[in-house]
């Protein structure tokens, strides 16, 4: 049967040579390897390991290892290297390499995923520009609704408007020169906002009471006022 296979891929392709052929199941070559081209340097500097593209190298793949055993698996067109996956062996970092741009993307051995930097910090994720979503979940520990507990210490507007005029900025919000050195953590600051909006809350409900206290008042003032009216007109 392997004899069968053998005869059947030469006869596919007539230009197919392996440098050696090991008829305990596993074949390899023992040196480098082009299919489509004979070239093994078209794309990247120094010769490659494994080359797949047509003659004139227009569109092709390339695998590479360089002296320092870094892993190269690059994408070529019109004989230059368009894009790479490098693995870096001595940082254990992979980079996603576009040629102009620089390294677009980077994984290091931690997990940590870098989009247009590589300095990740302290983060799993970091990106340099902007992000767009559909939608995005943020878990956070804890919330505000303990605004709306008996036991919270709402304070006054007066209390409020000192605290505006000494800061220039709502208690327990960060300052613009704190954002701008810091940033934000968006959990956390939703939760600010949050318990901003329920004061306010709080506040338009004491203020809607004493509307509505006030207008009883005036409507009783208003009732003594007709009262006494008439009385005198009486006399």
């Amino acid at each position: 049967m392997k004899a069968k296979i053998l005869i059947t891929l030469f006869l596919v392709s007539s230009d197919f040579v392996l440098g050696q052929w090991n008829d305990s199941g596993n074949n390899y070559t023992t040196g480098k390897l082009g299919i489509g081209t004979t070239s093994l340097s078209i794309g990247y500097t120094g010769v490659n390991d494994l080359v797949i593209g047509d003659a004139s190298w227009s569109e092709g793949f390339v695998i590479n290892a360089n002296s320092n055993n870094d892993g190269i698996m690059a994408f070529a067109s019109d004989g230059n290297m368009v894009a790479r996956f490098i693995y870096n062996n001595p940082t254990e970092k992979l980079h996603y390499y576009k040629t102009g741009k620089g390294n677009l993307m980077t994984i290091d051995g931690n997990g940590k995923v870098g989009i247009g930097t590589e300095n990740t910090g302290n983060h799993k994720l970091a990106v340099e520009g902007s992000i767009g979503a559909r939608e995005i979940k943020v878990e956070t520990n804890g919330w505000s609704d303990f605004v709306f507990k008996k036991d919270y210490d709402l304070p006054t507007l007066q209390q409020v408007e000192k605290h505006i005029e000494e800061k220039g900025h709502l208690k327990d919000i960060p300052s613009a020169k704190e954002v701008a050195e810091n940033g934000i953590f968006l959990g956390e600051m939703d939760s600010k906002l949050l318990q901003k909006i329920e004061e306010l809350t709080l506040y338009t409900i004491q203020q809607e009471k004493k509307i509505d206290k006030q207008a009883d008042e005036i409507a009783e003032l208003k009732s003594l006022v007709k009262q006494l009216l008439a009385s005198k007109n009486k006399s």
